[in-house]
């Protein structure tokens, strides 16, 4: 029997993937799917029977996207393949009869499947005998066919439509030497986004920038700040909207497509949100959701029921599974080890989120089996049960839901996500945030209010927007260093708080006014008074003092 390693896939084109096909044959068949890219029915299901004769019956299915560089016969998508199966009696065809044709599979994780199932060796195999267009770029690529192909409006406008498809197209080859290989980070290092808000005599410009190749300081957020009315939720709005569209409006630094692979959106709460549905025929994978626990959505899963699934997800990405990215996330939450899943007995403990997956399978099933997915995560201290702050609340959903969903080069929104967070736990769903894109390769625009953000970012990632006189709206980069820096500091520069308050003013003249006396007015007032108000009391004092005495 010869050696399977020294055999190549055959490739056969057939209306339905079919069975009992032999070991090495790959069928490409039209999808059920009939959704067309700009006029172009591309979408195929591809049954892969493994040249290892004892997996062989068990085929490797996977969604891919099919062309033709000639179209003489027909359309250039799967349309040919109909009309040449109409015409005669035979269930299938060999590729060899039909046009130069390619394939590509439509996102990372169909790469991942392909590695993962076959090994990184029979992968290329198959990718090959497939005309893959991300095999094609490896090495010394697919040559004249794949030059040809690249060019043809059928690839440029169907295959690359989405962003997920675009993104895989750019950064699959890596994974195609084996998972571990899978490069991160592959992003489009500054984000442009221009719109016009009504009533506003100029356009904004934003530009957003990134830096994933920094690998000890943080810079893979950015943050917008400004008072109210001057657009922040709006840039974040205009940039899914944009994303969805494929519009323009929304750019790299070049000028360019923005190289991102996902894009996730995240409200305050589902009545708040700016951003906009998602729209069919999105030119990029997309979701929205709502950061707070108390929107009573039919269709809202509890936290509780996310992190079970996420338990129970086996996609990994580079070496990560997304049960694994929830962990590494969380454990930056203060005494993580005290959160569970609460049981379905109002008196049994729950099950640790930590410990979730440990054990044997039926151990961890019997387990799952006993939790209420529909109540939300508590802390569990000192044999009692405590629900979790709104905050706390916020970020674990957060983190549940990012790790989900998120995907090698996500760009992820954040609209003022300090509603449900208290200060001091800034700085923690801050260091959850990091740890997602950090593991990913993604990035994060937040706008917000809160200076508590400006401080967790460096000052090249901040924009801070500002109202003129005449309604026109400029785009400031602080000129302190913010990361870690005084609040007050970084408050006076985007508010512009450098004097203080009217009220503390007023004070300060009725107390300066009702004595002449510094020593009786510091022991009367010094527990009510910060050290600065009273200084500029003593200061007064002594002016008054010193003019009383050259008269």
């Amino acid at each position: 029997m010869p050696d399977k390693n020294s055999r190549d896939y055959r490739v056969i084109f057939a209306r339905e993937p079919g069975s009992g096909q032999e070991p090495g044959v790959i069928v490409i068949s039209p999808s059920s799917d009939r959704w067309n890219d700009f006029g172009f029915r591309i979408r195929v299901d591809i049954a892969i029977y493994p040249l290892d004769s004892r997996t062989a019956y068990n085929p490797l299915v996977l969604q891919g996207f099919l062309g033709f560089q000639s179209s003489e016969v027909g359309q250039p998508d799967t349309r040919l393949i109909d009309q040449i199966l109409d015409g005669g009696t035979e269930q299938f065809v060999e590729s060899a009869k039909l046009p130069n044709f390619f394939t590509m599979l439509p996102d990372m994780s169909g790469y991942r499947t392909i590695v993962g199932e076959l090994g990184a060796g029979d992968a290329q195999k198959a990718l090959r005998a497939m005309r893959d267009m991300v095999q094609a770029e490896v090495g010394m690529g697919g040559g004249i066919w794949a030059r040809h192909a690249k060019a043809t409006t059928v690839f440029q406008v169907g295959f690359l439509r989405s962003t997920e498809a675009y993104f895989a197209w750019k950064n699959a080859s890596t994974i195609l030497e084996g998972l571990e290989f899978e490069v991160l980070g592959r992003i489009s290092e500054e984000l442009v986004v221009n719109f016009q808000l009504a009533g506003r005599p100029n356009r904004h410009e934003l530009a957003f920038k990134f830096d994933q190749g920094e690998t000890t300081l943080p810079k893979r957020f950015a943050v917008v700040i400004g008072a109210n009315g001057v657009g922040k939720s709006q840039a974040l709005a205009r940039i899914a909207n944009a994303a969805q569209r494929g519009s323009e409006d929304l750019q790299d630094q070049d000028g360019q497509r923005p190289a991102f692979n996902r894009l996730l959106a995240f409200a305050p709460t589902a009545s708040t949100s700016v951003f906009p549905p998602r729209r069919r025929g999105s030119r990029v994978w997309y979701r929205r959701f709502a950061l707070s626990g108390r929107d009573n959505h039919r269709d809202r899963q509890a936290t509780s029921d996310l992190i079970v699934q996420l338990s129970r997800a086996e996609e990994r990405i580079k070496d990560n599974s997304r049960f694994r990215l929830f962990l590494n996330a969380v454990s930056n939450i203060e005494c993580f080890e005290e959160l569970r899943l609460p049981g379905r007995k109002g008196d049994w403990e729950g099950v640790s989120i930590a410990e979730l997956r440990r054990g044997s399978e039926q151990e961890v099933l019997d387990r799952m089996a006993e939790l209420d997915i529909d109540e939300e995560p508590v802390r569990f201290v000192k044999g009692k049960h405590y629900r979790l702050s709104s905050g706390e609340q916020s970020f674990v959903r957060f983190a549940a839901l990012t790790s989900l969903y998120i995907e090698n080069g996500t760009l992820l929104l954040f609209d003022e996500p300090e509603t449900h967070l208290h200060p001091s736990l800034i700085s923690q769903f801050v260091a959850v945030l990091d740890s997602l894109l950090e593991e990913t390769g993604s990035v994060a625009i937040i706008a917000t209010h809160s200076v508590y953000f400006v401080r967790e970012a460096f000052e090249d990632q901040v924009r801070v927007l500002r109202s003129q006189p005449d309604r026109s709206i400029v785009v400031d980069i602080p000129t302190l260093k913010t990361f870690g820096a005084d609040v007050g500091a970084i408050s006076y520069f985007v508010f512009g708080e450098d004097q203080p308050s009217r009220l503390a003013h007023d004070v300060e003249l009725r107390i300066a006014e009702s004595s002449n006396d510094w020593e009786e007015v510091f022991a009367r007032y010094k527990d009510d008074l910060s050290l600065e108000l009273l200084s500029e009391i003593r200061a007064r004092l002594s002016r008054r003092g010193t003019r009383a005495a050259g008269k």
